[in-house]
């Protein structure tokens, strides 16, 4: 036993100023709370060159308060803690919006050369007269930027002194926008470009499809990301899309990218197609990307019944370096990742490079044997046919023989009416596991033992098949938490 005030090894280590800032780095470690342990935690806590601590300007009853106790807490706010700053306007009112302004430029004044990330969010475009001002005065330290735009539109969001540039903000290195307003407003297009022309070392840039702006001035970018999300009308999508301005903006930068994104995504953060719509994919796009693109690693393009490529295989040819490849839709309707498969040619090796190819919506199973030659290092496949209606027999028949793959993620559209629905097919399938003799579900299991993770969806098991799983795991010592169909 301890004699008393003796400290222990932990305590030493928690005292240690160097061991404890390692520990908070950590994102488990909630700042928050964190500071309210000592003096001592709280100054380690301000420390941190990256806190992940936010200054929230907004608050439940925020329009119902009084602004006047946020002014006075400025006087005696640490000026650490403005390091990132998030911020919102009200969604129904304008009015509400001038204490948003008002509070944005009174810390842009007073934390100036304090303030890293702004991440803001405004519901009519008049917000965006604040956040100009703050980049226009201060914030010369400003780090990243992002800005979500709601789709409430007004004819109040002219920027002042019409397109004034911008002061420079050379460690701006992420410039994020999202908006939901539709077709892009002259506001915000003027905004994008201002914001480019002032960020030469943007690396980061992610932005609404429809908004094309000159980015011949960024040298040092790796990541390109154009967004339509479940907000914006389909109708407003295909609009917005023009390949000769996506070829020219592409083709700035082709050369630095090492990320690459055409994405589609629902407003919750779920991916994935959900419109109901034909379209009609008979017609080339005329969109092309770069001839050369050595550095390109990761290429998405989740919209393919959209961004249509004049050629997509002679793209690929022209990413040396690609290593993760993923093809979607928007359309539920659009066979358009079909087609684009099916004009792959049948003989030739597309890329040795990639490693990961991620499918989404598939519903010619026929298509996957052809990636066994196209890919022929191929070692992670992903298959999403929640709609196709494809059944995992055939999907796993068809990887059967691919030697080198080593994980396999398949979704489903539905629930199996049978538990041996979905254990038959991997019983057939025994090739892919490498293992012999398999003929229940339980030596299905054990075959799995050299997997890193195992994923099943729609399984359910009564108590004592629960049971009996889960004495087959612990006596083979195989850990329950990499088996993702059963649950402690």
């Amino acid at each position: 036993m301890e004699s008393q005030g003796k400290i222990n090894a932990q305590q030493i280590a928690l005292n240690n100023p160097i061991i404890l800032s390692e520990i908070l780095k950590q994102s488990s470690a909630p700042l928050k709370n964190c500071r309210l342990v000592s003096h001592f935690w709280n100054k380690v806590v301000l420390s941190l060159p990256n806190t992940r601590l936010v200054l929230n300007l907004n608050s439940k009853d925020e329009y119902e308060k009084d602004p006047f106790p946020f002014f006075e807490l400025c006087y005696t706010l640490d000026d650490r803690l403005a390091k990132r700053i998030s911020a919102h306007t009200d969604p129904i009112s304008r009015d509400v919006t001038y204490a948003f302004s008002a509070k944005l430029m009174h810390l842009g004044l007073r934390f100036s050369d304090r303030i890293q990330i702004l991440d803001m969010r405004i519901y009519f475009e008049h917000g965006l007269k604040p956040i100009f001002q703050v980049l226009k005065n201060s914030c010369p330290n400003l780090k990243q930027l992002r800005i979500r735009c709601g789709y409430r539109v007004d004819k109040h969001g002219v920027i002042p002194d019409g397109e004034v540039p911008l002061p420079q903000k050379p460690n701006l290195t992420v410039f994020e926008l999202r908006s939901t307003t539709g077709t892009p407003s002259p506001t915000l297009t003027t905004f994008t470009q201002l914001v480019v022309n002032a960020s030469p070392n943007l690396r980061k840039v992610t932005l609404p499809l429809g908004f094309y702006p000159d980015l011949e001035t960024l040298k040092f970018i790796d990541s390109l990301t154009l967004e339509v999300d479940s907000f914006r009308q389909l109708d407003v999508a295909l609009t917005d899309f023009k390949p000769s301005d996506l070829t020219r903006m592409v083709g700035q930068v082709g050369g630095q990218l090492v990320h690459l994104a055409f994405c589609y995504f629902y407003a919750d953060g779920r991916y994935g197609a959900s419109n109901d719509r034909d379209l009609n994919n008979s017609t080339q796009s005329g969109f092309h990307l770069p001839e050369k693109m050595s550095k390109l690693r990761t290429f998405k393009n989740d919209m393919v019944d959209i961004v249509h490529h004049a050629d997509l295989w002679e793209d690929v040819k022209g990413m040396p370096a690609m290593e993760m490849l993923k093809l979607g839709k928007i359309s539920k309707r659009s066979k358009s990742v079909d087609t684009i498969l099916k004009n792959r040619p049948e003989t030739e090796r597309i890329s040795t490079s990639v490693t990961d190819l991620r499918i989404h919506e598939l519903h010619d199973p026929g298509l996957l044997e052809g990636f066994k030659t196209a890919f022929p290092n191929l070692k992670t496949l992903w298959v999403d046919n929640k709609e196709a209606g494809m059944k995992l027999g055939v999907v796993l028949k068809a990887c059967m023989g691919w030697s080198g793959l080593n994980h396999l993620h398949i979704r489903l559209p539905t629930y199996a009416k049978k538990t041996w629905d979905i254990i038959k097919p991997l019983l057939d399938s025994m090739e892919l596991y490498k293992e012999a003799e398999m003929y229940v579900f339980k030596d299905v299991l054990v075959a799995m033992k050299g997997m890193e993770k195992v994923v099943i969806h729609g399984l359910h098991f009564g108590d004592k098949s629960r049971e009996n799983i889960l004495d087959v795991l612990s006596s083979n010592g195989m850990p329950v938490s990499k088996f993702k169909m059963v649950h402690e």
